[in-house]
Formats: structure tokens, sequence, C-alpha cells
């Protein structure tokens, strides 16, 4: 594939992520000024998981039938038209054009459109750029994929935080615009890696269940959980630890995001591929860092030690996504790349689905008790992955050259 075409693909999934980070930033406060109750937002957001965990492996496999270009095509254009539409629809209750209530159903709409348009973007970009790199360049391939998805996430608050002046919608605008431009590029740029017709569609059919990715896939809804769970516990965590007021409370958790995404994005880039490890490691030592963090972070004293487990936690998310990526890709044939990065793309919204909403339960037990059991979680399943450790694929060792 042409560095050019690689870049597209890159900055397009940057941008989606962008998207992503910025609907969290801006449908809560806009949410309010529509009128819409605070479980209404959180509803769309769970709504969209639910909607994108079922819609990533069928897209997934298309990609397999269809072709990288069509599917990422349509999947950035899909993006472009739904995120557009979610803005449209939030003007219009903002300046109550229409109902609250019209709005969330619209939103609802726009956001579940979302999910089952565009949900395809990452299996078959990852799928494309899998296939171009080469096995024995498998973890720096899936590196920088995570990388350029978690750029965008960290680089979208920021620019929602300069256009929101203008307008609170107006974020969601220019990333539709942008998502637009990335899917006509990959129309006209890219060049076509697999056609429909040389694809047995029985041997596409990939499920959950196969014996080569099933674990791999248990292991990482575990982990997904976990952090889904965290993301939705932070600010709490460190209001009630610190006992700081809301609007410090989100200063403070934003900070911690910031250095967890900092971490993530240095680990994918830098560290995973000058160390070179097998996706068996990446995993180890994501999990074993990912639990040491959620244990420590029942015992901070100061703001600055909760900082510091953020960025722990990062490093573990940055070992985690990529040698879990890496690894399911290598357990499958070059023909089901797109079918398992679905699969893959789907366990993660299945972990945002249950990790929210059972955090939440937890924590109004005990401030301590999620912490606890998703330390317990992944440091079960790092015992699991060391027994399991030869049923792992390896990545080949690129040879040395003469």
């Amino acid at each position: 594939m042409p560095k050019i075409t690689t870049w597209i693909l890159l900055c397009g999934l940057a941008t989606v992520g962008a998207g992503q980070s910025i609907i969290f930033s801006v449908l809560p406060p806009l949410g309010r000024q529509i009128g819409m109750p605070d479980y209404q937002v959180a509803l769309i957001f769970t709504l969209a998981a639910i909607a994108f965990m079922v819609s990533a492996p069928y897209w997934g496999r298309k990609s397999d039938e269809w072709g990288r270009k069509k599917m990422i095509a349509f999947g950035f254009l899909g993006y472009a038209a739904s995120t557009g539409l979610f803005g449209l629809f939030g003007d219009l209750g903002r300046f109550s054009v229409i109902t609250a209530t019209s709005a969330f159903l619209l939103m609802t709409f726009a956001r579940l459109c979302y999910a089952l348009l565009s949900s395809g973007v990452f299996p078959a970009v990852q799928a494309a750029i899998a296939e171009s790199t080469g096995e024995e360049n498998r973890s720096s391939a899936m590196a920088s994929i995570q990388a350029a998805y978690g750029i965008g996430m960290v680089g979208g608050p920021g620019i929602a935080s300069l256009l929101v002046v203008i307008s609170i919608t107006l974020p969601l605008y220019v990333s539709a615009a942008i998502s637009a431009v990335a899917g006509m590029l990959v129309l006209v740029v890219m060049p076509e890696t697999k056609k429909a017709k040389s694809v047995d569609k029985a041997k596409i059919k990939l499920k959950v269940t196969d014996s080569r990715i099933f674990f791999l896939l248990l292991s990482g809804f575990a982990y997904f959980i976990a952090l889904s769970g965290l993301l939705q516990l932070a600010a709490f965590r460190y209001q009630d630890l610190f006992q700081l007021t809301p609007e410090l409370a989100a200063a403070q958790t934003s900070i911690g995001f910031v250095c967890s995404a900092v971490a993530t994005i240095i680990t994918q880039l830098l560290i995973i591929g000058r160390l070179r490890l097998a996706p068996a490691n990446q995993i180890v030592i994501g999990l074993v860092s990912g639990a040491s963090a959620f244990f420590l972070m029942t015992l901070p004293e100061h703001v600055w030690q909760m900082h510091a487990l953020f960025v722990l936690f990062g490093l573990s998310t940055g070992l985690m996504t990529t040698g879990f990526n890496t690894a399911v890709t290598l357990a499958v044939d070059k023909d089901e790349l797109g079918a398992v990065s679905g699969l893959a793309a789907g366990t993660q919204a299945a972990g945002y689905v249950v990790g929210p909403l059972l955090s939440a339960l937890l924590y109004q037990m005990a401030a301590e008790v999620p912490f606890q059991l998703f330390a317990l979680l992944l440091g079960l399943f790092c015992a699991l992955v060391l027994l399991r450790w030869k049923s792992i694929p390896g990545q080949p060792v690129q040879p040395a050259e003469q």
C-alpha cells in the first residue's frame, strides 16, 4: 500500500477518534441546553455502543467480501453524514425549533446511524494495514493504528474548546467535514486491496467461539470492561478521594486523562516499535500494569499520585490494546482479517456497554470495590494468559539483513 494511502487512513482514524471525544465533551452540556434529562444523554451513548457492538463484526466480514476500499470510504462518509445530522438535530433542539423529546429521539437516531454506518471503518483500516505490512511488522502496524485513534481522542477536546466559543455544535460539523474529505480521498487515492469475487464467503463467517480467537476476545472483553469502568469512575474518584469541588474535579480528571493518553501514545509509537515485544508479552505486561494501577488507585493521598497512576494505566492500555489486536490478526488467515478485526471492535464496544454500568453499581456499594474487582479481574486474566502462553500467536522475527 502506498505511504500516502496509509497516511490518509491514519488521519481519517484520528478524525473519527477526535469526533468521539468531541461527542463526549459536547453532548452533556448540549443536552442540558436543549432540556434533556441526564439519563437521556447517557442513553444515547449506551444505545450507540450496543449498535456498534452488533454491527462492527458484520461490517468486518463485509470488508473481506467487498474489499477494504469500499468499506473504508463507506464508513468515513457514513460517519460524516451521521455526525452532521447529529449536530443539526442538536441545533434544532437548542433553538427550540423542535421539542426536547423530539431532539432526543432524532439525536439518538443520528447516533445509531453513526454506529451502524461507520463501525466498519476501524476493522477495515486495521485489516488493510495488516495486509500491507506483513506479519513480522504487525505489532508496529497495530500500534500506529491505535496511536492515530488515540491522538484524535486527545486532540478532540482541545479542538472543541476553541470552536465551541463560536457554536457548541461547530466541532461536530468540522469533524463531519474532515471525515467526508477523508472518505473522498480514499475513493480517489486508495488502491483496491481485495476483490469480493476472490473470497470464499463460507470461510469468512468467523465466530466468536472460534478456538483460535475465543480466549483472546474474552481477555480483551475483560480489559475493556475495566478500561471503560475507569473512564466512568475517574471524576467521581478524584472528587471523593480529595474532596474537590465539581469544577476542580473536572479539571484534575482532565489532567489525568491527558497523562494517560500521552503515556499510551508514547508506548505505541516509541516503546513497542523499539522493543519488538511478542504479542503475549505485550498482553501480560499490559494486564499486570493495569491490575497494579487499579489496586494502587485505592491508596493515593495526593492528586499527583493519582495522575502518576493514570500514566501507569496509559502504559497498560498502549501495550494491551496493541498486543490484543496483533494477536487476533495473527491468529487467522489473511482472508479473515476483516472478520476478526470486526469481532475485535465489537468486543471493545461490548466492554464499553458493560463496564460503565457495572462500575457505577459497584461504586455505590463502596468506593474501593470496583477498583479492587478490576485489579482482580486483570490479574486473573494475566494468570490465564501465562497458562495458555503457547496458544497465543507469536510475531515472526524479521530476517536480519545480509
